[in-house]
């Protein structure tokens, strides 16, 4: 994956010693596996409660 992404391998071997790639790695790894970075952060999909979405959201959402 860090082939295909241009990364350098030294990167890998520094994540797995307990550092983080920065932000734009970060987004980049995640949009090959098509996961959140909140997935590859925490292990979890934030899930956004229908109390934070706008008026005009949940309507939306209540007509789909």
């Amino acid at each position: 994956m860090l082939k295909e992404l241009g990364i350098s391998s030294a990167n890998g071997t520094f994540w797995k010693r307990g550092s983080y790639p920065n932000g734009d790695i970060l987004i980049e790894i995640s949009n090959f596996l098509e996961v959140s970075t909140d997935y590859l952060l925490t292990g979890k999909e934030q899930s956004i409660q229908k109390e934070q979405l706008s008026k005009n959201e949940r309507n939306l959402l209540e007509k789909i």
